[in-house]
């Protein structure tokens, strides 16, 4: 049996039927601590929107480093 919530809704339910319900949006969640131990598949457009966005801004970030890295790198083979 594992612990599931999505919004204030607890329920307990069979280990194969998991994948179910974190497909449906519900967290599993540590039934003593309330911790999410396996977060749910975002069903909602809005949740998805700042996700894409928010990994959108991250990519950039990463592509920066990654140029920075290569010009020193192309410095450093110049010498």
């Amino acid at each position: 049996m594992v612990t599931v919530q999505r919004y204030n809704v607890i329920l307990e339910i069979d280990d194969e039927e998991l994948p179910k319900y974190t497909g449906l949006g519900y967290n599993q969640i540590d039934p003593i601590t309330g911790e999410i131990l396996n977060e749910a598949t975002p069903t909602d457009v809005n949740v998805l929107r700042c996700k894409f966005v928010e990994h959108k801004h991250r990519i950039a970030e990463l592509e920066e480093q990654v140029k920075q890295l290569t010009d020193k790198l192309d410095s450093r083979k110049k010498k």
